[in-house]
């Protein structure tokens, strides 16, 4: 067997100190509940506490997007499952659209009684 040895066209170079990144995810999350300025999501991929993430939000087939700031994370343990977590998001400027989903999902569970 021959050794390959490091085959990188471009040179790497070793970071001293902080230098970060971030990495979009395109995994979809179970709504938990939501509000004009806030959600709390479910999903099989952990987020940073403290980044901003771009989030795409369908409620009642409409699909909203901002940004979200995650303000915390909590892990949910079952077993045999693959892991899943609570993710508490504030919206950063949510779109007036959101409020207007949301004043109708409510008039929805009003009327339901």
């Amino acid at each position: 067997m021959t050794v390959l040895g490091d085959r990188r066209r471009r040179p790497r170079f070793e970071i001293l100190g902080a230098l970060w990144g971030t990495l979009d995810l395109n995994e979809p999350a179970r709504v938990i509940d939501i509000s004009s300025s806030g959600a709390l999501i479910e999903s099989t991929e952990p987020a940073s506490v403290r980044s901003t993430q771009f989030v795409r939000i369908v409620v009642a087939g409409t699909e909203i997007a901002t940004e979200a700031y995650v303000r915390h994370i909590r892990p949910v343990a079952e077993q045999g499952t693959r892991p899943r977590h609570l993710i508490g998001l504030e919206l950063v400027s949510p779109p007036a659209s959101l409020q207007h989903v949301i004043e109708e999902l409510a008039g929805r569970t009003d009327s339901v009684g």
